[in-house]
């Protein structure tokens, strides 16, 4: 039986989406979807392409955005849709033009519920404004797409549909300017007119549903993009070793690399061992952003050391960049953090013994603005203590 190394080694290189989008379906269609939706089995195998083909990097993002981003959120919130998606590619329609990639920090696209013939209108996108950052936009079969509702500004809700059967009013194109990574098809789409839409599209699950709830996949993502990104980096570390080996004159690095192969393998640990809050944003995501930091100083202090060797290398610095740029909604969940420890009481039960400030009065909206970052990460550290 053939390994999941050995057939990740046999796949072919890539150097545009398409080229991307076929080796991504080889990959996918190998497993079963039960397979992928198992979280561990879908992080392991995540990691072994990190680990021995960080050049498929954008096929690891696609695996990522089908499976956390749009299985994972059917399955949540309707799961007997599943069955009818099947193996079709799918894409994630959160994210939209004005919000960059803060993930769910604006969500402008909206719909209404006419009570009198009991009919969901889904409404035509504003000028300038379309979804955007999506992995397989161009090529997906089915889009999971989030809209508000026009007259209750804090209810977001979860739509899903076929582009074929809405080809005319639900447009997509190529994002128009600089992209990330050439090997990503990053699509514009955005509603061409309103239109009545079935109220089977709409997932069940989110027609009374809190943000950070409908934001469950980006968390499980998140955490499937610091761990890949630390074994990327294990990657190199032992192809730096290979080199030592074979170059005896470079041996002197020896300690230099185990250093840092320590280190990378103690973050490894501490990830997979926390894996249980994986559904918890609240506990452990800025320590996911710290662990991509760190990778990215490991990455280019090994990079100093080894010089053009690393250029013999698959992974770019580019590569772990993207994931970095990834990241971009973290502020926004670092103020999700404070706010539901705050509903918890946990601020005022640690910031008092602490004494950094004398009273939970002290946090007005300013405050909060002014150290957000500081707050948060005393919030982390006190429950990664925990782990």
């Amino acid at each position: 039986m053939i390994t999941v190394k050995d057939f990740l080694l046999s796949l072919p290189k890539v150097s545009n989406h398409q080229e991307s989008f076929d080796v991504f379906k080889q990959i996918y269609y190998n497993e079963s979807i039960n397979y992928w939706l198992d979280m561990p089995k879908l992080l392991e195998y995540s990691n072994s392409i990190s680990l021995y083909r960080p050049d498929l990097i954008s096929c690891g993002i696609r695996l990522n955005v089908q499976v956390n981003l749009f299985l994972k959120t059917i399955q949540k919130f309707d799961s007997s849709k599943l069955e009818l998606v099947g193996n079709s590619i799918g894409c994630f329609g959160l994210t939209e033009s004005n919000a960059g990639v803060l993930s769910g920090l604006i969500v402008e696209t909206e719909y209404s519920y006419n009570q009198a013939d009991d009919q969901i209108y889904l409404h035509k996108t504003p000028n300038g404004v379309f979804k955007n950052w999506i992995s397989q936009g161009m090529f997906a079969e089915y889009i999971i797409l989030f809209a508000r509702n026009r007259y209750k500004k804090s209810q977001i809700s979860v739509f899903l549909f076929k582009f074929d059967e809405y080809k005319d009013i639900i447009s997509r194109q190529f994002k128009d300017g600089p992209i990330i990574c050439n090997t990503l098809d990053v699509a514009e789409i955005r509603i061409e007119e309103d239109i009545v839409i079935s109220k089977n599209c709409m997932l069940k699950g989110t027609q009374h549903v809190n943000k950070k709830d409908l934001l469950n996949g980006i968390y499980h993502g998140r955490w499937m993009i610091a761990e890949a990104i630390l074994h990327s980096v294990l990657g190199l570390l032992n192809y730096c070793q290979d080199v030592v080996i074979q170059k005896p004159k470079l041996g002197k690095f020896g300690e230099f690399l185990d250093k840092y192969k320590y280190n990378i393998l103690n973050y490894i640990s501490l990830m997979k061992e926390s894996r249980s809050y994986c559904g918890d944003i609240n506990i452990v995501n800025s320590f996911k952003i710290d662990t991509i930091a760190k990778a990215l100083d490991i990455y280019f202090h090994t990079s100093k050391v080894f010089g053009s060797y690393i250029l013999n290398y698959q992974l770019k610095y580019e590569d772990i960049l993207l994931n970095k740029i990834a990241e971009g909604d973290t502020d926004v969940l670092r103020y999700s953090l404070i706010h539901n420890e705050f509903k918890k009481g946990v601020v005022k039960n640690l910031f008092g013994p602490l004494g950094i400030i004398p009273a939970i009065g002290w946090f007005s909206p300013n405050y909060i603005k002014n150290n957000y970052i500081e707050i948060s990460n005393l919030i982390i550290k006190s429950n990664l203590s925990k782990l």
